[in-house]
């Protein structure tokens, strides 16, 4: 069934082990398909390992299906009265590289949801 691949533009051919008559290619970062001809572009985080133009492999402390969320930047945040914690992501530099920020229920604002917003009622 598997027929050898004559050529591999963009990589190197390889046979198998389990059948010596059979070869794959093994393509170069940013090329698949069947003989490495298909170019695609990574939107991986940068450190991190592209599968084909859909699988990112994450280093140790990134997480997310891009790689771009940092996983220990809310271990040390302490957003209070039930705010809720969101990782860094290094494509939106909203604080600085590797901060979090905390989204306050509806009640309470600042950069730990430590404030209670006050409500005057006129009537």
């Amino acid at each position: 069934d598997n027929q050898p691949i004559q050529t591999c533009i963009h990589g190197q051919r390889y046979n198998y082990i389990n059948n010596q008559n059979s070869t794959f290619c093994q393509c170069e970062s940013g090329w698949s398909g069947a003989q490495c001809s298909i170019e695609y572009k990574c939107d991986c985080a940068p450190g991190s390992l592209c599968i084909d133009r859909s699988i990112c492999v994450c280093p140790l402390g990134r997480f997310g299906s891009r790689c771009y969320l940092i996983q220990s930047s809310c271990q040390l945040k302490t957003c209070i009265n039930n705010g809720q914690c969101v990782p860094g992501d290094e494509r939106y530099r909203l604080v600085q590289m590797n901060k979090s920020m905390c989204i306050c229920s509806e009640e309470y604002f600042g950069n730990h949801c430590e404030h209670r917003q006050t409500r005057i009622d006129i009537s």
